[in-house]
């Protein structure tokens, strides 16, 4: 008669690591502290072959704990300062501290490492190859430091190979980084266009820095995958450089943050518009960086700056404007000219703040799904956003579409911000035990009958392109709002078609920039796969994409995924719910 299998001393993370474990369930201490998966089953996982598998998981576990070795340097400097409490000013003073410590970022770490595949790209006219597989293997990298050993080449100093330096980087910035980053804002020729970038950077550093520091992290990344363990000498060079422009920037920050002026002059309000843009593309690079461990500091500091900017010019009852449209007409120094009562030709700084802004508004509801807090500028999305918004290229009008700066719509925006304040409610009012399930149902009735009438919009049309996103976006929100009404259920019949139809729609996307885009939905539909084919499609997807292409967001997603797919045996799934989920990898994340 066989022996039953004996319950493991400890759990199997320790045992493949060759620790000492504790015991402690769910998570032993040795995982908690580390930060990583704590596997304590009674079976075998199937991992632990002996074999292939098992290496493999070994190795996928040492990439978390070094990943996250950087994360808990943050936290613990973190631990030493003030908590910041919820009003604007105190919050930017937050920020501002937050930064005064050290920089972030050290010389000694290793960019991301992550799967590059190199199978071709078909992708539309608006995005760019980021695979780098033009160039001859053969073709030689000279670090900079040589160049002046070179007999044939004259010498450099080094504010000559800084000016040089700070030009091609720039022009990979707009030429393949932010066309890459943004690929739904592609304004005509009758717009402004993106000369408010170069604006920009003519007057902050900070922009300017955060720029050319995420042109450095593309081309060295792409460098790697096209050519692993071959000029590292040159890659290292890249990486040092990389450092010195994110310190620059964290330094700017501090000042400008120090000498922030009122918002009631002209000047006052376009300045504190770039400095609100300087930390937003601070934020885009950390994020793309995968460092976002203190992304809620450099969200929330960009979030107060407008609220003031916005409280400052808050119309009388007996204006018409918003006070959206009064930020913009104040904006500028000369009038706007009006093309119609709601078109306009828009000035380099109405046009970056425009831009700036709705991106914060969907950063904005992104964050509050992993922080379980209400949107904060929810209640002005009227304000700000229009109220037509059906993927047309129109950035002429007086308030915002979406859809032309992140590929999604308005409405399916605003459902997705009203469902995350749902989930606030739920929580809250379940925490003083008077949740009312019928007052619940009731509540998200509404949010459900807007996706679901948009979903039959959008399909009925889908031949158009740019509607293919929102449709995504649309369906992840129903999930999002399902398991906030219904609980972790991935069985469930709505939520398995809603999962199945998000991964085929993934799928139809050509763009690797635009699917990048896509990572809340790519996470919030995988974490609740369930059959092995669908997470198949969803990993499938994911590697895919070559080691530039994955920086950030995507890979965070994929690593949430997988760890929820670790815990299908977990006692404890009943009580998940996808806020639980974007705190797996000891942060919360802001997918984006």
């Amino acid at each position: 008669m066989a022996r039953p299998q004996q319950r493991p001393k400890g759990c199997w993370t320790c045992r493949l690591r060759r620790k000492k474990c504790d015991g402690t369930r769910p998570r032993c201490g040795t995982c908690d502290t580390m930060a990583i998966t704590c596997y304590f089953t009674n079976q075998k996982p199937a991992w632990m072959d002996g074999g292939q598998e098992q290496m493999k998981e070994a190795q996928k576990i040492k990439d978390d704990i070094r990943r996250h070795a950087r994360i808990r340097r943050e936290k613990q400097a973190a631990a030493t300062k003030t908590t910041p409490t919820s009003t604007s000013q105190q919050a930017l003073l937050c920020f501002e501290d937050r930064h005064r410590s050290a920089s972030p970022i050290h010389a000694e770490e290793e960019p991301v490492s992550i799967r590059s595949p190199s199978k071709s790209t078909d992708s539309v006219s608006a995005d760019f190859d980021m695979r780098s597989s033009t160039v001859s293997s053969n073709t030689t990298f000279y670090p900079i430091s040589s160049l002046q050993h070179q007999r044939d080449i004259p010498n450099l100093s080094s504010s000559d190979l800084d000016h040089d330096y700070a030009f091609e980087f720039q022009a990979k910035y707009f030429d393949h980084v932010f066309p890459f980053i943004f690929p739904f804002y592609r304004p005509g020729l009758l717009d402004t266009g993106r000369s408010w970038l170069l604006s920009l950077f003519e007057r902050s550093k900070v922009a300017y820095h955060a720029a050319l520091s995420l042109s450095a992290l593309m081309f060295s990344t792409a460098m790697s995958g096209a050519y692993p363990g071959q000029h590292e000498t040159c890659k290292g060079r890249l990486w040092d450089r990389l450092t010195q422009q994110a310190d620059q920037s964290f330094r700017s920050i501090q000042q400008d943050l120090l000498n922030k002026p009122s918002s009631d002059s002209h000047d006052g309000l376009v300045k504190n518009a770039e400095l609100m843009g300087s930390i937003v593309m601070l934020l885009v690079f950390e994020n793309t960086m995968g460092r976002s461990g203190n992304w809620t500091q450099h969200l929330d500091a960009a979030l107060a700056l407008f609220k003031d900017m916005r409280e400052t010019y808050n119309p009388t009852s007996t204006e018409a404007s918003s006070s959206y449209q009064r930020l913009l007409g104040v904006m500028s120094i000369v009038p706007k000219y009006q093309l119609s009562n709601t078109h306009y030709f828009w000035t380099t700084d109405q046009s970056g703040f425009r831009f700036f802004a709705a991106l914060l508004v969907f950063m904005d509801v992104l964050a509050s799904t992993a922080l379980e807090r209400e949107p904060l500028l929810l209640q002005f999305h009227e304000d700000i956003l229009s109220n037509i918004d059906d993927g047309s290229l129109q950035y002429n009008v007086d308030k915002e579409r979406l859809s032309i700066m992140v590929g999604c719509q308005n409405w399916v925006l605003n459902a997705l911000g009203k469902a995350s304040a749902l989930a606030v409610w739920k929580k809250a009012t379940k925490a003083k035990a008077c949740l009312s399930m019928t007052e619940l149902v009731r509540r998200a009735q509404d949010i459900e009958d807007t996706l679901t009438n948009g979903i039959t919009s959008l399909e009925f049309n889908s031949s158009r392109p740019p509607e293919l996103p929102s449709t995504v976006w649309a369906y992840a929100a129903k999930i999002y709002l399902a398991v906030i009404v219904s609980g972790w259920q991935p069985s469930n019949h709505d939520i398995r078609h809603s999962v199945s139809r998000v991964l085929q729609l993934l799928k139809a996307v050509t763009s690797p920039p635009q699917l990048r885009t896509l990572a809340w939905p790519f996470c919030v539909a995988g974490c609740l796969a369930i059959t092995i084919e669908d997470r198949r499609g969803f990993t499938g997807l994911f590697m895919s994409f070559t080691k530039a292409e994955a920086l950030g967001a995507l890979t965070e997603a994929h690593h949430i995924m997988e760890n929820v797919w670790r815990h299908d045996e977990t006692s404890d799934r009943d009580s998940w719910d996808l806020a639980t989920c974007f705190k797996l990898l000891e942060h919360p994340v802001l997918l984006f």
